[in-house]
Formats: C-alpha cells, sequence, structure tokens
C-alpha cells in the first residue's frame, strides 16, 4: 500500500487523541493475537518489588492515584512496554490512560523511562514480536512491517482530520454529541471517528486521496448524488427477490434520465453508481467501446444529494432506504466490491429470511436486500463480464421499519472525539436518572434488555431456523427510548450463513439451491456467529457499558452467560449440541486482524482463541427465566 499525506495540518489535539487511541487499541490487539492474555499489573501494595526497576517510580505513582501501572515484556527487542491501566476488560477491550512508555528490560533503576507518541513506531514495534517466530505464509518480513507501518500512519492522519472535524475548535464539553443531533442514525452513520477496535488500520481508504475523503468520507459530513448508468435490458444483470419491495430508482432520478437520453429510451435501465467509481470507470477500458457507441450511457449526477454511512460504500437515501454499492477502495482488509459470489449470498440470504416469520416483527428486524442491478457486456468474455459486474452491482436495501429511529452500533460504543464519552454510557446513565438510582446498579437491567432484543432472537434464528447473521457492531442497529434499548435491526445480509446441516435446511435448499454459498457447515455457521454476535458484538458492548458505569464486567458477562444457557436448556438435538460446544467451551474465535495482515491474509483471517468470559464469569449465575 502506498502511504498518502492525509490530516497532515489537523490541529495538534486532535493528532493527539487520534495517536492515543491508536495505541492503547494496538496494545489490545497484540495482547489478543500473542495469546499473552492480559498485561501484568503490579500490586498496589507491593509495586516496588514487582515492577522492573526502571518503573517504580511509575507505579507508586500510578498507586498514590488509585491506579494500576500495567506492562508487557517484548522479549524480541528486549524491551517493556507499560501504561496505566483504566480498565481491565474481560474480553480484551483494556484501556489505558496515555502515555505509554518504553524501557530497557535489563535496565537499573536510573535509566527514564521513555514515551511513547506515535502509533506507526508502536505498530513497528509489536509487530517485530508477532513475526519474531516463523508462523509460514510471507517471506519478506521487513516488507509486511513496512507496509502495516505505512498503514497504521495513515489510518491515524484520517482519524485526526475526522477528530478535528468533529472538535470544529470548541470546547470540548460544548460540543453536542451525535445523540443531541438533529438526525441521531445518520450522526452515528457519520460518526466513527476510530472505528474497528481490534484491526491495526481501521481508517484506511486506500484509494481515496484528500479530496475525495473531503468529498465522499462519511466522517466528514459528506452528501452527494449518485452517478447513473443507462443500458438497454439485454445489457443489465438484475435480479428482484420474490416478496420485497420493487427495486426502482427514485421518481426525480427516473424523470431526469428521461431528459437526458431523450425519444427512444423509455426501456433503458438505470443502474446507480458512487461517483468516484463511475470516474474510475468512465476512464478505463472496459467501458469504453460501449461508452462511445452509446449502447451504455453515463448520466452522471442525478436525484437528490445522499448520504455515505459507516461502511463507506454503502449511501442512505433521503427515505432512509439504501443502495450498497461497489467501490474500488480498500476499507480496513478488503476492496469493496460486490462480487457476484457476494451478490448471491446477499440474495440467497434474504430469499431465506423473507420465508421465515421472526425475520421482521416487533422489536427484531432484518433488513433484507431486495434485489440488485449490475452492468453486463455481450461479448467480452466471462472475466471480462465478471469484472464489470462486480464494478457496478448495486444492492437495494429498505429503510427500517416504524419505530424510534436505530443507530449504528458501532458508534455508540466509541468514545465520541469531542468529549471522550461514549453515547451507550450516556443512554445507560439516562436510564439510571430516570429511575433514581446509581449507573452500575442500572447496567445489569440495561444490558437484559438489549439481549433480550438482539442475542436472543439472534440466538434463536440460529438454533430454530438455522440462520446466522453477520450482527458486528457496523451491521446491527439499535433504538432507545428513555436510554432504554427499544429495538434491534439487522442489516448487511452478505455475510449470512445457513447451517447446511439444520433439521430445516432442506426448506431453504429448496429456496436457495444446494450449491449456494449462503450454506455452511454448521462448525463454521456457529464459529462465525461466536466471533461476530458474542466476541465483536456482546464484547464490546459489555466491556462499554462496564467502563461507563464503573461495575465489574465479569457481572455482565454473568448476564449474558444466563440468557446463552436458558437458551442451551431448551435447544434440542444438533443445534443444541452446536450451540453448548460453540458459546459455553472453555475459549471463544476472534479474528487476528493484526497477523492476518502481516502474513498477507487478509482475505483469509487467521483466527485465535481468547478465554471464554460466559464460562469464567458466569458459571455461578443462575439461568434466569426464558
Amino acid at each position: 500500500m502506498t502511504g498518502v499525506t492525509v490530516g497532515a495540518h489537523a490541529p495538534q489535539r486532535a493528532r493527539a487523541a487520534a495517536e492515543e487511541e491508536a495505541m492503547s487499541r494496538l496494545v489490545n490487539i497484540y495482547l489478543r493475537e500473542s495469546g499473552t492474555g492480559g498485561p501484568r499489573g503490579a500490586p498496589q501494595t507491593s509495586a516496588e518489588r514487582a515492577v522492573p526497576a526502571p518503573l517504580t517510580p511509575l507505579a507508586r505513582q500510578a498507586a498514590r492515584d488509585g491506579r494500576l501501572l500495567a506492562w508487557l515484556a517484548l522479549p524480541r527487542s528486549g524491551t517493556v512496554l507499560a501504561g496505566v491501566l483504566a480498565a481491565r476488560s474481560t474480553i480484551g477491550h483494556h484501556r489505558f490512560a496515555p502515555p505509554l512508555w518504553l524501557v530497557d528490560a535489563r535496565a537499573g533503576a536510573g535509566e527514564r523511562p521513555r514515551t511513547v507518541e506515535r502509533a506507526d513506531v508502536l505498530a513497528e514495534l509489536l509487530a517485530g514480536e508477532l513475526l519474531a517466530a516463523p508462523t509460514g505464509g510471507r517471506d519478506d518480513r521487513a516488507a509486511a512491517i513496512a507496509e502495516l507501518v505505512t498503514g497504521v500512519g495513515d489510518s491515524v492522519a484520517r482519524s485526526a482530520r475526522y477528530i478535528d472535524r468533529h472538535q470544529a475548535g470548541a470546547p470540548a464539553r460544548d460540543t453536542p454529541g451525535l445523540l443531541d443531533a438533529p438526525d441521531p442514525s445518520l450522526a452515528a452513520e457519520q460518526g466513527l471517528a476510530f472505528g474497528h477496535p481490534f484491526h491495526p488500520t481501521p481508517k484506511v481508504t486506500g484509494g481515496f486521496d484528500d479530496d475525495d475523503v473531503e468529498r465522499y468520507a462519511p466522517e466528514m459530513g459528506a452528501t452527494f448524488p449518485l452517478w447513473w448508468f443507462a443500458a438497454p435490458p439485454a445489457l443489465v444483470a438484475r435480479e428482484q427477490v420474490p416478496g420485497l419491495d420493487a427495486v426502482a430508482a427514485p421518481a426525480d432520478v427516473v424523470r431526469q434520465a428521461r431528459e437526458r437520453l431523450g425519444p427512444g429510451r423509455d426501456g433503458w435501465v438505470l443502474v446507480p453508481c458512487h461517483p468516484w467509481q463511475a470516474r474510475m470507470l468512465a476512464a478505463g477500458d472496459e467501458l469504453a467501446a460501449a461508452l462511445d457507441d452509446g449502447a451504455v450511457r453515463l448520466l452522471g449526477p442525478l436525484g437528490a444529494d445522499v448520504h455515505p454511512t459507516s461502511s463507506v460504500r454503502t449511501v442512505r437515501l433521503a427515505d432512509a432506504s439504501y443502495w450498497k454499492l461497489s467501490l474500488d477502495v480498500r476499507i480496513t482488509n478488503f476492496v469493496r466490491h460486490n462480487t457476484p459470489e457476494e451478490v448471491r449470498r446477499a440474495l440467497d440470504a434474504s430469499r431465506v429470511v423473507a420465508t421465515l416469520p421472526r425475520g421482521r416483527r416487533g422489536r427484531f428486524e432484518v433488513l433484507a436486500e431486495t434485489g440488485y442491478r449490475a452492468l453486463a457486456l455481450p461479448g467480452t468474455g466471462d472475466a471480462a463480464r465478471a469484472r464489470l459486474a462486480t464494478a457496478t452491482a448495486a444492492l437495494r436495501r429498505p429503510a427500517p421499519g416504524p419505530g424510534v429511529p436505530p443507530l449504528v452500533v458501532a458508534a455508540l460504543v466509541e468514545p465520541e472525539p469531542a468529549s471522550g464519552d461514549t453515547p451507550i454510557g450516556r443512554l445507560v446513565w439516562t436510564a439510571a436518572r430516570a429511575r433514581g438510582e446509581p449507573p452500575a446498579r442500572v447496567a445489569g437491567p440495561w444490558l437484559r434488555a438489549y439481549l433480550r432484543i438482539s442475542l436472543r432472537p439472534l440466538l434463536r434464528l440460529l438454533v430454530d431456523d438455522g440462520v446466522g447473521f453477520e450482527a458486528h457492531t457496523q451491521n446491527s442497529l439499535a433504538g432507545f427510548d428513555g436510554g432504554w434499548p427499544r429495538r434491534f435491526v439487522v442489516r448487511d445480509l452478505e455475510g449470512t450463513s445457513i447451517d447446511r446441516s439444520h433439521p430445516v435446511a432442506g426448506a431453504h435448499r429448496r429456496v436457495v439451491g444446494d450449491a449456494s454459498p449462503v450454506l455452511y457447515e454448521p462448525e463454521d455457521a456457529w464459529r462465525r456467529f461466536a466471533y461476530y454476535v458474542v466476541v465483536n458484538h456482546i464484547g464490546q458492548v459489555v466491556a462499554t457499558v462496564a467502563a461507563e458505569t464503573g461495575g465489574p464486567e465479569e457481572a455482565l458477562w454473568a448476564e449474558v452467560g444466563s440468557l446463552v444457557r436458558v437458551e442451551a436448556t431448551t435447544a434440542e438435538g444438533p443445534a443444541g449440541d452446536h450451540l453448548r460446544a460453540a458459546l459455553l467451551g472453555p475459549s471463544l474465535p476472534a479474528k487476528a486482524n493484526l497477523l492476518s495482515r502481516l502474513l498477507g491474509r487478509s482475505e483469509r483471517p487467521e483466527y485465535v482463541d481468547v478465554p471464554n468470559p460466559l464460562v469464567q464469569a458466569g458459571a455461578a449465575a443462575a439461568p434466569r427465566e426464558r
């Protein structure tokens, strides 16, 4: 990856905040992926004997402040990394108070610890430790680390730019949070300054330059009209999921398109495209002949402005429906294409969801993709045809149903740049004030309410129907009333995994066919659920609520464990066996994003095991009523 200079002139406060957050997250990533576990902490009563000699003054100061100095030995470099542990997390979301320090492991008391001020420097150090032993995969160790360092620097620079926009020069406590915005749902979609907490380069958008970031990044509050292609029906691949809303262009787009196309083209089909993608395609070779002879027309921008959402390439329309677009930009691990296989998986998942009575009801809702469109030119060869379909495929997604506006969960569990508070913390405090109780007393009941509308229906769909959703925090929306969780929405069905061996899988296969990419072996379906739903999603919600309310994280994991155990006692047959094996064993799976990147396996990532907090914290918890 080649680096781009983004946010180089971001004010110092924003840059410092971005560096501090990135470094804290890098330490957590390393702890998870190295198998180190949690950071060692000096007991406050014997700090002088427990810590390396140069860190003794820091340990004493932390003890006087009622905190713990934590440290981590890095044997390859012969150094020790240390920081004040502000909050310890059972699932690995530790919080460190800045700064971090580095000392020589062999140094005596006279050496002063060095402050670590840049995330890319820390990334190089930690990556060297991860690749110290032969692990297979890439041989070009130095090149892999150099690429990572560049990516971390770029990601931090982008975060700094986004933070600067959110702070806008105002004092932190005077800056409204996303819950105070005129449209909190949109503010949440466009408010993720830091991104995935266990990814080393969460804000890299490889392919966007500075101007593109300004025009198209959701974090910059971007709005823009979509560009549209038009072609005869024979040159457009399209599909509509039976029983779901029709895939149609907005009325204003249709009207403007007719004016630009002129007479004789009333039956032509419109295909939406991200403006960055449309310009790239117009300048390339694959569409050149079709555009030159008029077989395909690029109509340019049509209709009202749309808003890019947290995934960057999915946009929200004025009626709160969505187009999921292809975008040749690398975001975290992947170039964000809608490949034919991904389109098929999303539509097959949507076909199955359309047959399930619990797919859209009450407080739990699944936003099924209703269909797609893509350009498909004949006579171009299978490979070229597939590339063009991948580059132009657009999936249609409906708006959530009526009710309190749902907010993307990823934004609720991220500290807001201006205040440092998390919106989910504010929601719990709001619920506590209404009850007249301390937030720590309300944390358990609040989490139970959240689990009832999220984990329970998600789990029952996999147990009863064999359908598992990739409901990580960016694919999940939640709505609140008076601070309390009231509704939950799952979106983006491309990551759905249907257990091909489930007792009702025969009915699903009749809908999608035996070769559908949405069908998975049961062990894979359950592993995906354990990671995306329990570790990624519920894990971050639990850690955030505990940190924001000051209560023990273990007590909240006991709430999760109680719900899972109740479901496990009633789940029968193979599905029940898989539930118990996947969620109540000694460990849970976690994606190793740093190691996968270093080994060149981002497309097929490595996984590591983390101790299962459902077992550790929930063993003594009595199951609650179903």
